[in-house]
Order: structure tokens, then C-alpha cells, then sequence
């Protein structure tokens, strides 16, 4: 069942692995000799979030590898538990890693976003590409990835662990 202590351990395991993302990325810029301009906390609204900015470079496969390290690092994390425990049975550590993994791959601001507007040559806020086929594309694997993550094979976990 999920409970009040769920939800804050849902909290945390999002906090932890919002941390963990955008380490990642601050480790692949360095490792690739990108120059680091910033890293911190910034506001949007009332929502304070991490983040990492780095120089531009013309290399694509930089820029690949420099914005894909966060989520590749959430869903190995992500796999080796599934894996490696029964923390799937443990509702907030469960839908704390749904949660971030969903924030992560969303269509309309993510690194999957930041990457194609690079790769387009228009920048990172180009909204220009939002209802076009591949926003469409990156829309319906999104929600296929909600539906995955909250299946009855995982779901029953969520709600009935240790009940």
C-alpha cells in the first residue's frame, strides 16, 4: 500500500537520482574535455533543480554522449535493482526511479529534447519542433514507457508490498 512514508522515500530516491544525472553529466564533460561554464542549483517557479552547462562543441558525438550520460546512469541504476533486489517490492524506492525515469524521457523538456534541437542546429529552446512526427514519435514511446513502468507485473508490487 502506498503510504505517507512511501511517498517520501519516493521523494528522496528522486532527489538522490536527480543528483546522480546530473553528476553523470559533469563526469562526461570532463572525462571529454568539455568546459564546464556551470553546475548548481537552479529555480523554475518554486522548483529548485540541478543542472550542468557546459561548452559548446561542434562534435555530435560529444554532445551524444555528454547529454545521454544522466539517463543512462538512472536506468542502469534503474536495471541493477530490478535485478539485484526485491527493491521493485519497496513502493517508494520503486516509483521514485518511475518518477525520475519519466522526468527524464518527457517530450517536452528533457535531454532527449536538448540533444535534437543541438543536432538541428537551432539551439536548445526551439519549440518549433513540439507537434511534429518526431515529437509524436518520442510522445507515444514516453507514454508506452508510463504504461510499461505501471504494468500489472509491477504494479501489484507498488500497491500490496508488505501489506
Amino acid at each position: 500500500m502506498f503510504t505517507p512514508i512511501n511517498f517520501l522515500i519516493a521523494t528522496a530516491t528522486i532527489v538522490v537520482l536527480m543528483l546522480l544525472h546530473e553528476t553523470a553529466h559533469y563526469v562526461s564533460a570532463r572525462m571529454m574535455n568539455l568546459r564546464v561554464i556551470d553546475f548548481g542549483l537552479k529555480m523554475r517557479g518554486a522548483v529548485p533543480y540541478p543542472f550542468v552547462e557546459v561548452g559548446w562543441t561542434p562534435n555530435a558525438r560529444k554532445r551524444l554522449i555528454y547529454l545521454m550520460a544522466g539517463v543512462a546512469t538512472t536506468a542502469s541504476l534503474f536495471s541493477l535493482s530490478l535485478i539485484t533486489s526485491a527493491s521493485w517490492l519497496i513502493p517508494g524506492i520503486y516509483l521514485g526511479f518511475a518518477g525520475q525515469l519519466v522526468l527524464e524521457t518527457n517530450p517536452v523538456f528533457s535531454d532527449f529534447v536538448i540533444l535534437q534541437g543541438m543536432n538541428s542546429g537551432k539551439g536548445k529552446s526551439d519549440n518549433d519542433r513540439m507537434f511534429t512526427g518526431p515529437w509524436y514519435v518520442h510522445f507515444a514511446l514516453w507514454v508506452l514507457l508510463i504504461v510499461l513502468l505501471l504494468s500489472p507485473r509491477f504494479l501489484p508490487g507498488l500497491l500490496f508490498a508488505g501489506a
